[in-house]
């Protein structure tokens, strides 16, 4: 490969390459000089000195006078690309920003093209140490509610919702209107209703947002889980749009679509038989004594698709994943705590599985456990736990001969059969949580 010759090339091409050892030596040659300063700031030094750790170059940066924006045409502003310098720790990040803003950055200043401000970036990278440094110079009312509406958008790309929420709590209560057109054509309502986010659906309609704010402009929105575009004609409301989404997923825009003042759908559940109808009935008992919206949870079982080859044990565990919202509220999360049943309510199973899956090593030996423990351990399947307390499917025949599964509780002190069959588990855990 041909070397450049142009030094700011030179290093935008180490750059490219991740390169930084090479990149690292290039410096060191050109920082001895003003125009070599001048050379590495054009190649975006504001934001590559600080990803290398190098905080004395950062700083003779600035003080040869170097534009705290940067390139209106790179990807990110030294402001936010400090959301990359993932080898700093925040209190480096946090006096680089302040340094940043004392010689003039603007929070507003966006770049790339995804016209991400430094406070979009330091929402969406989840940085809340930077985005409270940030705030606390007191962004435009503009600035204010993208990032909002950034937040919002943060939960397309994280596991859970909660993820989302720190940036959005932290931002909703700074945002003057919240009733706002911002720079994707749509409020923060539009957005949150969209998702299908009834906590941030709820959360917004406290600080007044209202269904009734329309679209100025004919646009094509996507629906981010699904993928559907939806067309929104100019005037559309909030509440047209809420309905699309209902027309096209009901159970997921269910609780929205009540909020935004559609009657009650007063959804009866489809009779089910064999082993889905037992864990429809336990489950529908939990989420009455939750107290939470079983027309939801009954359109949501309806939509979930069983194949053939689904057993008890994987019904379960899908419902429970695609409900978890419905069926665990009030006090029957604290209780469910200390049960093997609240593994999957709570949503531990998830951490439990990649950590026993990280090795071989690290999945439990039946040795470890009581000698009646180890029969079920070696034939059957570890399905989730707590620490070395373990539950564990152990395949046998049911009296007409079928497949079946005992579900079992397995701690380094004893071994437990708790059921017999999966719907059998269930009911006896649901009893413990509800009676």
């Amino acid at each position: 490969m041909k070397k450049q010759t142009d030094p700011v090339a030179r290093l935008r091409a180490l750059l490219e390459d991740q390169d930084h050892d090479s990149l690292r030596d290039e410096v060191a040659t050109l920082r001895e000089t003003r125009a070599g300063l001048a050379q590495i700031a054009a190649a975006g030094g504001l934001v590559f000195s600080l990803q290398l750790g190098d905080v004395e170059l950062f700083e003779a940066l600035l003080d040869a006078g170097v534009d705290p924006d940067g390139d209106p045409d790179a990807f990110m502003s030294p402001l936010a690309g400090l959301t990359r310098c993932y080898d700093l720790d925040d209190e480096v990040k946090a006096k680089a920003a302040e340094r940043l803003l004392a010689r003039g950055a603007k929070l507003g200043f966006a770049t790339g093209n995804l016209q991400f401000g430094a406070l979009d970036w330091a929402v969406n990278e989840r940085e809340d140490k930077l985005r409270d440094v940030l705030l606390a110079h007191a962004p435009d009312a503009d600035t204010l509610l993208n990032a909002l509406i950034v937040a919002i958008r943060v939960v397309d790309s994280v596991s859970e919702v909660k993820y989302a929420r720190p940036g959005f709590d932290a931002l909703l209560p700074r945002v003057a209107d919240v009733n706002a057109v911002g720079r994707w054509g749509l409020t923060p309502l539009h957005e949150a209703a969209l998702r299908g986010e009834v906590g941030m659906v709820d959360a917004l309609l406290a600080r007044g947002a209202r269904w009734d704010v329309a679209v100025a402009a004919a646009q094509v929105v996507e629906e981010p889980k699904g993928g559907t575009d939806i067309e929104m004609r100019a005037g559309d409301t909030v509440q047209d749009l809420v309905d699309r989404l209902h027309a096209i997923d009901p159970a997921r825009f269910a609780g929205v679509r009540e909020r935004a003042g559609a009657p009650p759908r007063h959804h009866a559940p489809a009779p089910r038989d064999g082993f889905r109808g037992e864990i429809d009935r336990e489950l529908d008992r939990l989420v009455r004594a939750s107290g939470n919206d079983l027309d939801r949870f009954h359109a949501v079982l309806d939509s979930i698709a069983v194949g053939d080859g689904t057993g008890p044990w994987g019904y379960l565990t899908s419902v429970i994943d695609a409900t978890r919202e419905q069926l665990c509220a009030r006090g029957v999360a604290d209780r469910a705590r200390a049960t093997p049943l609240g593994i999957f309510l709570l949503g531990e199973d998830k951490p439990f599985k990649r950590r026993i899956n990280a090795t071989e090593d690290s999945y439990p030996n039946p040795r470890d456990y009581p000698a009646e423990a180890r029969k079920p351990l070696e034939d059957g399947v570890v399905v989730g736990g707590r620490g070395t307390d373990l539950l564990v499917l152990w395949p046998s025949k049911g009296r007409d001969g079928t497949k079946t599964a005992r579900v079992c509780w397995a701690t380094r002190e004893r071994f437990e059969v708790l059921a017999d069959t999966v719907p059998g588990f269930l009911a006896r855990e649901v009893a413990r949580l509800v009676d």
